[in-house]
């Protein structure tokens, strides 16, 4: 019997807790108007009773008022106000769910023992598994074999396996839910697909060392040779002056092609005209930009469906256009330049950069005349490969250069 009122006497505060604060206020103010009715019928209506019925009038009406109508009328008072109080906690669950349902992320939820008590479509697109395969089954099958669930994280993040076997980087925040169930308390864990976000981190840290390379193999060895030229000048200042004005004008010209790759490099740091216009767009301001800044033609063309393509390969193709242009303008002596991007392949995208100019014999990178075009080239090349691409290089001397590069894209893009 003890375990009988306990159990009730939970049931009771656990259905107190679960009352908005209104609906507590409701039924506060019920239960003091039916003792304030019950006290006016009893001191007012029962003395009346007593002096015209008698006595057994008196305790004939008291049972009917207090044994049948008073309970009658308070549990169909109590049962209005659990029937409202029902209707609108069925009705938030039902919006709840449909949040759950339709969002994006996947969220799960989980008992004490880390089963898994719901799995939303978030989930299912996730992880490949289907809610009834999913029901039931421990969390930890969708963690890499190596990991385990942290103990009292609220958020963290880790790697978990699909059903293909994918390794799939996760952000997972967890909340305690207020209400406890079963053996213990549920936890709600929303998981979020961090596959997109990493790239975009991976691709800042290559474009930092890329940065780190340009500046090493390129502004930090000619800014060493400036100063051992400007030592020379200093000593032929008084023996020969004629020489000491010409190496001052050759360091002019060295400081001014630095200050422009300086200001290329600036300019590559963050394309800023992606964010603005969208990666098809910037293609067509960058060859319009091109042209109005210097004595050449560009001719942009796009083969294929305009589509969004991932981030770093948006940024890739782009850097390369700025450095094949760049390169274009200090070495080709081109009247006309054709930018072309083709997007008809749904496995990969392809630009072709082809000019009208001097072009050259064999590898740039060999001769000194063409050294800065030669390492220009090592960059695309190395942008290239990192986004597992393919290069190559079509060039003679007297017709022009073209450059054609393919990077294959990831299926459902």
């Amino acid at each position: 019997m003890t375990k009988g009122i306990n159990q009730w006497t939970r049931i009771l505060i656990g259905g107190w807790r679960e009352l908005t604060r209104r609906w507590r206020i409701m039924l506060i103010t019920a239960l003091i108007g039916a003792s304030a009715l019950t006290s006016i019928i009893q001191w007012f209506g029962m003395h009346w009773v007593h002096d015209h019925w008698g006595e057994y009038g008196h305790y004939a009406l008291e049972i009917v008022i207090y044994g049948v109508l008073g309970p009658l009328l308070f549990l169909l008072f109590a049962s209005s106000i659990f029937f409202r109080w029902r209707m609108e906690r069925e009705r938030a669950e039902q919006q709840l769910a449909a949040v759950v349902e339709g969002s994006a992320d996947a969220i799960v939820s989980v008992d004490a023992q880390r089963r898994i008590r719901s799995w939303n479509r978030g989930a299912e697109t996730l992880f490949g598994y289907g809610a009834e395969e999913a029901l039931g089954e421990a969390f930890e099958r969708l963690l890499g074999p190596s990991l385990r669930w942290p103990a009292n994280a609220s958020r963290w993040e880790t790697v978990m396996r699909a059903r293909d076997g994918r390794q799939i980087p996760v952000e997972v925040s967890c909340s305690l839910l207020a209400e406890e169930v079963g053996e213990g308390p549920m936890r709600v864990l929303i998981i979020r697909d961090v596959t997109e976000r990493k790239r975009r981190e991976q691709a800042v840290q290559d474009e930092r060392a890329r940065i780190a390379r340009e500046l090493h193999d390129g502004v930090q060895q000619d800014l060493f040779l400036l100063g051992i030229k400007l030592d020379i000048c200093h000593q032929l200042l008084r023996s020969d002056p004629d020489r000491a004005a010409q190496e001052l004008l050759s360091v002019r010209e060295t400081l001014q092609e630095e200050i422009s790759n300086v200001q290329r490099i600036v300019r590559a740091l963050r394309p800023i005209q992606l964010e603005r216009f969208g990666f098809v767009s910037a293609l067509r301001r960058l060859a319009a930009e091109f042209a109005q800044q210097h004595p050449c033609a560009v001719d942009f063309s796009l083969q294929g469906p305009e589509r969004e393509l991932p981030y770093e390969v948006e940024s890739t193709l782009f850097r390369i256009a700025q450095e094949a242009l760049n390169n274009v303008a200090k070495h080709a002596q081109a009247q006309r330049v054709w930018l072309q991007l083709d997007l008809t392949d749904p496995q990969g995208v392809t630009m072709t950069i082809r000019d009208d100019g001097r072009g050259f014999d064999g590898h740039p990178g060999i001769t000194q005349p063409v050294r800065s075009a030669g390492l220009g080239l090592k960059h695309i090349r190395e942008r290239v490969e990192q986004q597992g691409g393919t290069f190559t290089l079509d060039s003679a001397a007297g017709r022009g250069t073209t450059l054609t590069l393919t990077i294959p894209l990831p299926s459902g893009v």
